[in-house]
């Protein structure tokens, strides 16, 4: 619980704050860069990793420092209610907004939905393998996720969901 309140806790930092952290610092840098990528896929594929906590602390905090890179949390992409949501392992909800980030850095030019879909295709990632390590934390609306991905009707699901998402895309100043 502590850690999906410190990650909604840092998402709405990255909200309010991204416009005077950005005033900081300069660009992210090719190595910043490098690390981020690094630990967003090390993310994906182990979540608990040791080390794992501070990698999502270290990516929180630069993702609001960066003035070059937006990317917005889009808890909607999860489907059900809010309340509902608040079940979900944080390290899910997160990962939605690291894997969109990574596949923003990768493609400058993706499309909206082409970040949310990286986003939600990185948390269900992260879902997997949770449940490899933690079967209890099983979810139905990640499972109706994943049915959605397996069908080939996640792209749908995104373009259904794309207007309850802030717009991601790269800082203009």
């Amino acid at each position: 619980m502590r850690s999906r309140v410190a990650l909604v806790l840092l998402a709405v930092l990255a909200l309010l704050g991204s416009a005077r952290a950005g005033a900081e610092r300069g660009p992210s840098t090719p190595k910043e860069r490098a690390k981020a990528l690094k630990l967003i896929r090390q993310l994906e594929e182990d979540p608990r990793f040791e080390g794992s906590v501070d990698a999502r602390r270290w990516l929180s905090l630069w993702l609001v420092q960066v003035p070059d890179l937006n990317v917005d949390l889009c808890p909607a992409l999860l489907g059900g209610t809010p309340a509902e949501r608040k079940r979900l392992p944080g390290e899910v909800v997160g990962q939605l907004l690291y894997s969109g980030a990574a596949f923003l850095m990768e493609h400058k030019d993706g499309s909206r939905e082409q970040v949310y879909l990286a986003g939600l295709t990185g948390a269900l990632k992260v879902y997997e393998a949770l449940l490899k390590e933690k079967p209890h934390v099983r979810s139905p609306l990640l499972d109706s996720l994943i049915g959605r991905r397996d069908a080939g009707t996640l792209v749908a699901h995104v373009a259904e969901t794309l207007s309850s998402c802030p717009p991601p895309g790269l800082k203009t100043r």
